[in-house]
């Protein structure tokens, strides 16, 4: 088994730092032995790894780790602040973590047979994946405007620009009269 190797005294300036390693590890290994994959081996170790990390933080500290701490420790949103980002992308990456947290709540209804959850996780899952589509649906008609404008931007280019004024209606010919000799 192996175990998490923690500092001897815990003293940086995120001493949730201390827990928040061997925690995330757990977890995450956990959510892949579910999925059918990790390494289920090692789920005794990496619990004596977050325990020993807790009493350390505790030991430090002179309590345990609050509700929040933990929360921040094993959140799975990302961090865009300082990214150049854009709405679009700001969405379709809300779009993703609800499907993401629809997904994990089937699974750990699943887990525990909890039906009226796992339903409530599908139907989250499924927003996730609706908003996903509307949002490839506006890119797909944007990009198609857009498309649709520069081609006729680029004809107008290509082609002078005539005069034009009012179009001569054309008449279909006559058959010149039989009668009529040349």
């Amino acid at each position: 088994m192996q175990f998490t190797v923690l500092p001897k005294r815990c003293k940086s300036l995120f001493l949730a730092d201390c827990f928040a390693w061997p925690l995330r590890e757990l977890a995450a290994n956990i959510i892949r032995v579910v999925r059918g994959a990790g390494k289920s081996y090692e789920i005794a170790g990496q619990c004596v790894s977050v325990i020993k990390a807790f009493q350390q933080y505790r030991d430090t500290v002179g309590q345990w780790p609050s509700s929040w701490e933990i929360d921040q420790a094993l959140s799975i949103s990302r961090e865009m602040h300082g990214q150049q980002t854009y709405h679009e992308a700001w969405q379709r990456e809300q779009a993703r973590d609800t499907v993401i947290r629809g997904a994990l709540q089937v699974s750990a209804s699943r887990l525990v047979g909890q039906n009226t959850q796992e339903q409530r996780g599908r139907s989250e899952m499924m927003d996730g994946l609706r908003e996903l589509e509307q949002i490839r649906e506006e890119t797909r008609k944007r990009a198609a405007e857009e498309e649709k404008a520069r081609r006729l931007s680029l004809k107008a280019r290509a082609s002078p620009s005539k005069k034009r004024g009012k179009r001569k209606t054309l008449t279909p010919r006559k058959k010149p009269d039989p009668d009529v000799s040349f």
